[in-house]
């Protein structure tokens, strides 16, 4: 049987704080597991309250008998090391005074060869979330991929390649949340016999589910957010059919529900319009050129169609000349309607 024991890393950041909170985390030697039980004293239930000033033989003998016990087989790994420090937690709750000597010893005589390690591995961790909190407030300005860069970047700098390891439980967990979402991201895709709001309302619920608690609610902005909506077939298939007033106060509603401001809402609208524009024309210059193409060919078809480009785009004509030589039709590219 493999041993589990607690091991402290930062879960989440709120708008308040960072806190923390203990993660299961099995050592990679055994998929089964038990649970690391503190050792019970009896000694203390025999004698009353040990006052450590006096010889605590006994105690650190029958401590040190018991983790090696339980930990003897596994005590190699950096995650069962670091884990530890519940060990010394309980020690402290249960006795005031020079409990980190009594810790010290007990480890000391329970695994010889691994001391130095633990004591190691633990002062990092002490200086790990130390930095969390310095950092408290740097870090709750940043995005929450910024955050992850910083801090993996410091798990690396104090744990090198140990880092993964001792986190391995959150980076699996990230890994299975991501996999969540990418999963209802493709059913929604295609999930046509729904109503368009009801995607909305799907794809707000699936992100707060899998995120809020980590990052705060907020790894993706109203406008990420907008932008991966926008992006699936069935809402263009929705908005396509729409006239283009239905379809600019669908997507006033759609950004407004997302947590755009009213002057941000009034902001895309202009952008949607520019776009709406832009795509006309578009259209008209591509039905035109084709058939130039159909009917004229060498050196009066070139001339006729770089007369086309500047007529219809000006100074962008060489531009889109250099696009369409190189196989590149702008106005070929999917419709995306709230993006482009």
């Amino acid at each position: 049987m493999s041993k589990w024991v607690w091991v402290y890393t930062i879960c989440a950041f709120t708008g308040l704080g960072v806190w923390f909170l203990p993660l299961l985390m099995p050592s990679s030697t055994d998929t089964t597991a038990e649970e690391v039980i503190i050792p019970s004293i009896d000694f203390q239930q025999k004698n009353g309250p040990l006052n450590l000033h006096v010889d605590n033989t006994q105690l650190v003998k029958e401590l040190a008998q018991k983790l090696r016990l339980e930990l003897g087989e596994s005590i190699q790994h950096v995650e069962i090391q670091i884990g530890l420090e519940d060990f010394r937690q309980y020690l402290r709750q249960q006795y005031q005074d020079n409990t980190d000597s009594l810790f010290r010893s007990v480890i000391r005589q329970a695994f010889p060869t691994y001391a130095e390690s633990i004591f190691a591995n633990l002062s990092l961790m002490e200086e790990y979330e130390s930095w969390l909190l310095a950092e408290m407030k740097t870090l709750l300005g940043m995005t929450f991929e910024q955050k992850q860069v910083a801090i993996w970047a410091k798990r690396r700098e104090l744990f090198a390649s140990d880092a993964e390891i001792i986190w391995s439980a959150e980076l699996a967990e990230r890994e299975q949340r991501m996999a969540d979402t990418q999963k209802s991201i493709e059913l929604l895709n295609h999930a046509y016999d729904m109503e368009i709001n009801q995607r909305l309302y799907a794809l707000k619920a699936t992100i707060e589910t899998n995120f809020s608690e980590q990052v705060g609610g907020n790894i993706l902005s109203p406008a990420m957010l907008a932008s991966t909506f926008f992006s699936l077939d069935s809402v263009q298939q929705d908005l396509e059919k729409m006239s283009p007033y239905e379809r600019s106060q669908q997507l006033a509603s759609i950004r407004r529900d997302l947590g755009f401001s009213e002057r941000q809402i009034e902001k895309a609208a202009l952008k949607d319009e520019k776009n709406e524009l832009r795509w006309q024309v578009g259209y008209q210059y591509m039905g035109e050129r084709q058939v130039l193409l159909d009917s004229l060919t060498g050196e009066e078809l070139d001339t006729e169609l770089n007369r086309l480009r500047i007529s219809y785009f000006g100074d962008e004509a060489s531009t889109l000349e250099k696009e369409e030589q190189q196989g590149f039709y702008r106005f070929k590219r999917p419709r995306v309607y709230g993006r482009n």
